[in-house]
């Protein structure tokens, strides 16, 4: 045997694997606040600290290692010529403390501010007992060989301070190079020299024609000559580092950048909260289709996701899906509502952006299709929307029933409840006539709390077969659960995808703790994707 829920479309099971573009932007559009404005005070703060921030300038110079050279066999081995440095050489000769010391002293010697010298000398010594460089840095690009190009970079607070340094270590780099070679050289020079001192001596203690004396003279000639050599080759030793280019003053400063940092930290602080926003949505259980309600809880329709943003065009497409959704919701409304025959129905939703005036509108014009006389009454007074789905201007008001028309006729439901013999309606389609509310402070409400109003609403009914009451969410304010107390039925509507679990079941234990009869659930803005509302669009 077929129940009315069996004449319901099924949505195909949601994968949770699954993303729905339009669900996370949905979810990023209810939170458009925070997506601008953390992002915007992130970005400007960080301009604004930036721009407080000294600039910091980089020079460069570039330099060469070159071959091997030869060595001099009068020296009798020593070493007359440099040999190719090992990776890594340049980097720590750069950071030693001797060369550092001797670069310190070329600054001390530049014609740059005492007090911005003092600065530079005091951040070389600190970074020595750190082993963290940002002074001086080295970037090598060698072969195999170690043939190729080092770039010497030096930073400080000025132009021409980064010029002084990045030459002063260059300059210091290069002479220890060539010392390097030189140290052999001297060395031999000072040997061939302390020989040719004894032997000269020797010479001064032997008689002018004796036989040792001739052979002394000859060794003392070899030794003149061997010390003239070594004499040449110190002064012209080269080290295997040649300065290509000297450093100049930079143009622009690397440091600070408050312009791109500030958009890169808009950017990150923007996929931050974004992120951020997004987990905690997903943290909370979603209801997506039928099978997500809780246990027990009857599903009385659904309603695919309207293209139209606009309410009043929401009705009046018959293609938009709202026309067939809004037929299965009749039936099971009906059939939970059978043996009531001026049935007063409450319409609310957990929290808001839930859609439930539009299924609100989309139930009255069902009713009314299926020959039911229906009586429209927006009962939320803080934000009354129900007069943007019907076309209401030019339409004439109307007593209701048990009222007379006067010159004061009370048309919103606050005065109407006030003055019922002076209550007034719009008939905004044919069998629906509305009773708009008025936007009102929370201190104004105070009818909802009176049980005339629901005494005088059921007056009124007797006159239609149903009466639809457009109510607060639940979770936001009492009032759907006052009315719920004394209405006929409650229909929750949840929304697919954005309605978590938790709202839901504490929206349903609102109404069980206040005995409300709560008919079912409506799950509106379900996906078009989803299986059940594919035929919609064989019609078009």
């Amino acid at each position: 045997m077929r129940t009315a829920d069996d004449t319901l479309p099924r949505t195909a099971p949601v994968n949770p694997n699954d993303v729905d573009l339009s669900k996370v932007l949905s979810v990023l559009k209810r939170h458009w606040l925070p997506l601008l404005l953390i992002p915007s005070l992130t970005a400007g703060g960080t301009y604004a600290l930036l721009n407080r921030v000294p600039p910091t300038y980089q020079a460069g110079t570039s330099i060469m290692s070159g071959g091997t050279s030869n060595g001099n066999l009068a020296l009798n081995g020593a070493i007359v010529s440099a040999t190719q440095l090992p990776e890594g050489a340049v980097d720590s000769v750069i950071h030693s403390r001797a060369l550092v010391e001797q670069v310190i002293g070329a600054v001390q010697s530049s014609s740059l501010p005492p007090q911005l010298k003092s600065e530079i000398a005091s951040d070389l010594r600190a970074e020595l007992s750190s082993g963290q460089y940002r002074r001086l840095q080295v970037r090598t690009k060698i072969d195999n060989q170690q043939r190729g190009v080092y770039t010497l970079t030096s930073t400080a607070e000025s132009p021409a301070a980064a010029r002084v340094l990045a030459n002063a270590a260059t300059q210091s780099l290069l002479q220890w190079d060539v010392d390097r070679v030189r140290i052999g050289v001297t060395q031999a020079r000072r040997n061939l020299q302390d020989q040719l001192d004894n032997l000269t001596a020797r010479l001064a203690t032997l008689p002018p024609n004796s036989v040792e004396r001739d052979s002394l003279v000859a060794a003392r000639g070899q030794l003149l000559l061997s010390l003239s050599q070594a004499t040449v080759l110190e002064q012209g030793a080269i080290g295997s580092l040649v300065r290509l280019a000297e450093a100049n003053d930079p143009s622009r400063p690397i440091a600070p950048k408050p312009l791109r940092n500030a958009v890169l930290a808009f950017l990150l602080a923007l996929f931050a909260t974004a992120g951020s926003v997004l987990l905690r949505d997903s943290l909370r259980r979603k209801i997506n289709a039928p099978a997500d309600l809780p246990p027990g809880l009857p599903i009385l329709g659904s309603v695919p996701r309207l293209k139209s943003r606009k309410r009043s065009a929401v009705l009046q497409n018959d293609h938009s899906g709202a026309y067939e959704a809004g037929g299965f919701i009749r039936v099971n409304v009906l059939a939970k509502l059978e043996g009531h025959s001026h049935p007063v129905i409450v319409v609310t939703s957990p929290g808001p952006f839930n859609g439930k005036s539009t299924v609100t509108a989309m139930m009255a014009k069902a009713l009314a299709e299926g020959g039911r006389r229906v009586l429209l009454i927006d009962l939320d007074l803080h934000r009354p929307t129900q007069h943007e789905f019907w076309p209401v201007a030019g339409l004439e008001w109307r007593p209701l029933p048990e009222a007379v028309t006067t010159p004061n006729a009370q048309r919103s439901i606050l005065d109407a409840a006030a003055h019922p013999d002076q209550a007034s309606v719009l008939a905004v389609a044919e069998n629906i006539d509305l009773l708009p509310a008025q936007a009102v402070s929370r201190q104004v409400v105070t009818a909802l709390n009176n049980l005339n109003l629901m005494q005088q609403i059921r007056t009124w009914a007797q006159q239609y077969d149903a009466v639809l009451l457009d109510t607060p969410p639940v979770l936001a304010l009492s009032d759907a659960l006052l009315l719920g107390q004394a209405s006929d039925g409650v229909v929750m509507v949840a929304s697919s995808g954005e309605t978590s679990t938790q709202e839901l079941e504490r929206a349903v234990d609102a109404f069980t703790a206040t005995q409300g009869r709560l008919l079912g659930v409506i799950l509106n803005k379900v996906p078009r994707s989803s299986e059940g509302y594919a035929y919609y669009s064989y019609r078009r």
